[in-house]
């Protein structure tokens, strides 16, 4: 901790579901803030353009659930919020600035369809060229490429999933959806290393720590390569490994310094996060489903492509928030009545979760 608190930024991992990254983060924070006076909180779970609420909140000027709604946290993020309020209210109790690193989905997403050059510079929210990546992170987001391939194939025919695998070669640097992945990709990592070092430039004196996803920290691949790009210095990746990970994970080249968790016992880990499986568009004022996914819950209840969500549990349904902070509270093999509308008809559902562990 004293070596770490002696850095320009520190940048922590983690995997997102997991709540003991999440804790020991939290852990890592105290114990910096205990070593160095100033420190700046960074976090990619929020895009810059809520950066007021973030404000709003470290000032003391929000409850916990007018921050959630004002930062847009179910629509930006989702993941469990539980395990994320704590390092919430340590900046807030400490009154440290909280950065928002990240920028919209919908820009990153748009990159990958169209390529970097394909998205004017104005729709960029003032990011600017990636580095060129490294051929090692080339090669990791090869496989990620390759997986979610996969992952597509099997929702629309389970079928199609070996052959994805089978005909697939690694190389596929020829691929121009590939070239357009790893754009997007680095697009991504560039904005968020572009605002660690904005807020360095704001606070010289003090040390950023900035809480990022493994994915863009490892082996110093994605953010920290476009830090260096940038000329920031003095920079440290540290990571939780659970420790059934660590024999095939500990390579010396994965972070400066890694933390192992350990394994949660089955019947205290933390419950799978409830899910309707279905992806929405938010029009105004009403929520329509664009995709319901194979043998998931929405599935079975008869949702279709095209439905209108017009209320969950008797709780009208405006924006795609309203139904994601429902389907949250679900508890296992609870029924959740749903009132659709499809063309001219309006008719009730009910979507029944299924008991844990199933």
């Amino acid at each position: 901790m004293e070596a770490l608190a002696r850095k320009n930024v520190v940048l922590l991992g983690e995997i997102h579901s997991s709540s003991d990254d999440h804790r020991w983060q939290l852990q890592v924070m105290a114990g910096l803030y205990a070593h160095r006076a100033q420190v700046v909180l960074g976090f990619e779970m929020f895009p810059r353009h809520v950066q007021d609420a973030l404000d709003a909140w470290r000032d003391g000027r929000l409850t916990e659930r007018a921050f959630l709604e004002a930062s847009h946290w179910n629509e930006v993020w989702g993941y469990r919020e539980a395990d994320y309020l704590p390092l919430f209210h340590f900046a807030r109790m400490n009154r440290l600035p909280m950065v928002a690193l990240n920028v919209r989905r919908d820009i990153v997403a748009r990159i990958a369809r169209e390529g970097f050059d394909g998205v004017p510079a104005e729709d960029r929210m003032g990011v600017g060229t990636p580095a060129p990546v490294s051929a090692g992170y080339r090669e990791y987001l090869a496989t990620v490429f390759l997986e979610k391939a996969k992952r597509r194939a099997a929702e629309v025919d389970p079928e199609a999933e070996n052959a994805v695998v089978s005909g697939s070669s690694p190389d596929v640097s020829d691929d121009a959806d590939f070239r357009r992945f790893v754009e997007a990709q680095s697009f991504w990592d560039r904005a968020m290393a572009e605002a660690i070092r904005d807020a360095r430039a704001t606070h010289p004196d003090a040390l950023v720590i900035a809480v990022i996803g493994r994915g863009h920290l490892e082996h110093r691949y994605g953010v920290p390569h476009q830090l260096a790009a940038l000329g920031v210095e003095d920079v440290s990746v540290v990571l939780p490994l659970p420790e059934n990970e660590t024999c095939k994970a500990m390579e010396k080249t994965l972070a400066d310094a890694v933390f192992v968790t350990p394994a949660e016992p089955d019947e205290i880990a933390t419950p799978a996060k409830p899910r309707l499986g279905v992806m929405l568009r938010q029009d105004p004022g009403i929520v329509v489903v664009t995709k319901v996914m194979n043998d998931s819950v929405a599935f079975q209840t008869g949702l279709r492509e095209g439905d209108i969500l017009v209320s969950a549990a008797a709780t009208p349904i405006v924006t795609n928030a309203d139904l994601i902070r429902i389907v949250k509270r679900q508890a296992p093999g609870t029924w959740l009545p749903l009132t659709v509308k499809r063309g001219d008809e309006t008719f009730d559902l009910v979507a029944k979760f299924p008991p844990e562990g199933e």
